[in-house]
């Protein structure tokens, strides 16, 4: 058996996975049985938010526990508008820390925080490329190699490579959806958990305490669920999001000219319609709960190993997906709504959860601190992120008051920032209106009620948190919150 002094951690994350869709988080139409079953030990915080909702900066917060702006992956590293090609505060990341502190580390999957550098670059084992790795076109397979495992994994088992079939395509030939070739055995999110079970295995053999994180490529859009995932949902059984007829009305300009211009004719995604966007979702539930599949297999091999009642395990997602959200808008980038910010996380710590839902407002910066206290090592000054220690053991404790989240632009640089207040958000847009939204009220963010209640009380709160929290991290943005609102801030 591990050394039960220091407990192992496995942490999953998905990429570009809405809270909303699944059926653990939200009683959604997608079906989640590896979540339901960590539900059924741990935590569900249904209200996480991710820091930024883009790949390279919310994972390296992740890992880090560091805001954007102090880490400097502010956008992705291999976009239009780089900010940083690779990652260059190596001595923020967590790992070093368990390793120092005797714990084997393990990677699997997407790294996406460098563009020329791999987690097995970093000091991990496993399997992982420099970039986003994946082919993200109409190909199966990893971009890079050397992943000559795969290559291998696939002979040795007697498969063929996958072959995708597209779905969904715009009149731009974007390829928008469709599905790979069964089995499943041979797919990458199969793979790569075979050899995350394969190091689990060999560290337990030899007893020592193990970090493994498991990052599926998935259910990003291009969506590639293997068919016998694919059938299982029916277009016409899918229900579009809650927020489709939204016409982006008293919003900031660029939310529709990104949806009606840029889009447009760069993919074509926005001309697809109602039907076609349901064959897009068809396929984003099916690779969900392919994935997740591979989540009950993992949680089923800690038991198997006699190793689960020493394990924390943590499942969240980068950011969410707008997937036809807000009358076609697609991937994620534009604008701060919940679509592409409230993330699931679910977090089981064996002898200290139990199958319970808590509603303080937390975000993936919170992982890196609440995994160095569960390990007894004493947290780093400065993080950002907060330990969650103290609310999985006191599920009555407040939490934070309130969260800054922050956007850098996707495609094209520009700046945003969110505050969550009780039941109120906060968009600050330094080159447009703001927002502000009643989610309780309106928790599809249909009405901006910013102009009807300019001047009053909640307004200038919200703004005055909003500057305080970013003042207090060094936000560079927080003279120009105060420039355009001086009035109000006190």
């Amino acid at each position: 058996m591990a050394d039960t002094k220091k407990p192992n951690f496995l942490l999953i994350m998905t990429d570009q996975q809405r809270f909303d869709m699944l059926h653990a988080c939200n009683g959604g139409a997608c079906s989640s049985p590896g979540l339901d079953e960590l539900a059924g030990t741990g935590v569900n915080f249904t209200n996480a938010h991710t820091v930024c909702a883009l790949c390279s900066p919310a994972r390296a917060s992740v890992f880090t526990g560091m805001y954007p702006h102090k880490h400097e992956m502010m956008n992705n590293c291999d976009m239009f508008s780089i900010i940083r090609n690779n990652f260059t505060h190596p001595e923020m990341f967590l790992y070093p820390l368990l390793e120092g502190n005797g714990y084997k580390l393990g990677y699997f999957g997407k790294w996406h925080i460098d563009s020329d550098i791999s987690a097995i670059d970093r000091g991990f084992q496993g399997i992982s490329v420099p970039g986003y790795g994946l082919d993200p076109g109409a190909d199966y397979g990893f971009k890079t190699r050397p992943v000559n495992e795969y290559d291998n994994y696939i002979k040795e088992k007697g498969f063929k490579l996958p072959e995708f079939h597209p779905t969904v395509t715009t009149d731009q030939d974007l390829v928008m959806a469709g599905y790979i070739d069964d089995p499943v055995e041979a797919s990458v999110p199969y793979f790569l958990t075979d050899k995350a079970i394969d190091f689990m295995r060999s560290q337990t053999l030899s007893q020592s305490p193990f970090f493994i994180t498991l990052q599926f490529w998935g259910p990003h859009e291009i969506s590639k669920p293997t068919y016998s995932f694919f059938k299982r949902y029916s277009s016409d059984k899918i229900p579009l999001w809650g927020n489709y007829t939204d016409d982006l009305k008293n919003r900031p300009y660029q939310y529709l000219r990104q949806r009606d211009e840029f889009e447009c004719w760069y993919h074509g995604c926005s001309r697809l319609g109602p039907e076609k966007w349901k064959e897009v979702i068809t396929s984003y539930y099916a690779h969900s709960t392919m994935i997740d599949y591979e989540i009950l297999r993992i949680l089923n091999e800690l038991t198997k190993l006699g190793i689960d009642e020493n394990t924390v395990v943590l499942f969240t997602s980068d950011h969410g997906n707008y997937s036809g959200a807000r009358g076609g808008l697609f991937d994620k980038g534009v604008a701060m709504f919940e679509d592409i910010y409230h993330i699931p996380l679910f977090i089981r710590w064996p002898k200290v959860t139990t199958s319970r839902i808590q509603k303080q407002l937390v975000t993936n910066m919170d992982i890196m601190p609440t995994i160095i206290e569960m390990a007894g090592i004493d947290i780093p000054d400065g993080l950002h992120g907060q330990s969650l220690v103290p609310l999985l053991k006191d599920e009555k404790l407040k939490g934070r008051e309130d969260f800054m989240a922050q956007n850098h632009g996707t495609y094209y640089l520009h700046s945003q920032r969110m505050l969550l207040w009780e039941h109120y958000k906060y968009v600050f847009t330094p080159y447009d209106i703001d927002e502000m939204y009643n989610l309780k009220e309106d928790p599809q963010e249909l009405r901006n009620l910013l102009p009807e209640l300019e001047g009053s009380k909640v307004v200038r709160e919200l703004r005055n948190r909003l500057y305080r929290t970013s003042k207090l991290y060094d936000d560079p943005l927080s003279k120009v919150i105060k420039g355009y609102h001086w009035k109000d801030i006190l």
